[in-house]
């Protein structure tokens, strides 16, 4: 029988060897929203648009910091250094500013973590470059350019 770490419904996103994010989840006792939050950030890039991975991610947090601030939602989890280096590893994480969003997610965070968090989310949204493809020359050009209206055949 084929185990549920052994396919991916949707894609390879994720990752299809080593360490899965929701065992980290789940063996660490993330919290939903941290789990989401930080499903989003290890897709970055690899399923469709990155920015709005970004979005999603901010948005969870932004909702995890009003839990917080109100009282009803505190840490659940902690990811030791060992395992969050080994995801950084299976996951091909190079950015430091992504691995800093990750391990205070991952770790005991307080509201003014959160906040830190949603401030790192914001740059890198700004900063944010055009997703970018190849023409038939063979040339990367910026998404949505049209050689047609450059001339080029």
């Amino acid at each position: 029988m084929t185990t549920a770490n052994e396919y991916q419904v949707g894609g390879n996103h994720y990752v299809s060897h080593g360490l899965q994010h929701w065992d980290m989840v789940e063996q660490h006792g993330l919290g939903y929203l941290e789990g989401l939050a930080t499903k989003y950030l290890v897709r970055v890039g690899r399923k469709g648009e990155g920015l709005q991975d970004l979005q999603k991610a901010k948005h969870c947090v932004i909702k995890l910091t009003e839990l917080a601030i109100a009282g009803k939602r505190h840490p659940r989890g902690f990811v030791p250094g060992t395992v969050m280096t080994e995801f950084f590893c299976v996951n091909n994480i190079k950015s430091g500013r992504m691995m800093n969003v990750l391990s205070k997610l991952c770790g005991g965070w307080d509201i003014g973590t959160l906040y830190e968090v949603v401030r790192l989310l914001d740059e890198m949204i700004d900063n944010w470059e055009t997703p970018r493809h190849i023409d038939n020359t063979g040339q990367q050009q910026p998404f949505g350019y049209d050689p047609y209206e450059e001339g080029v055949s």
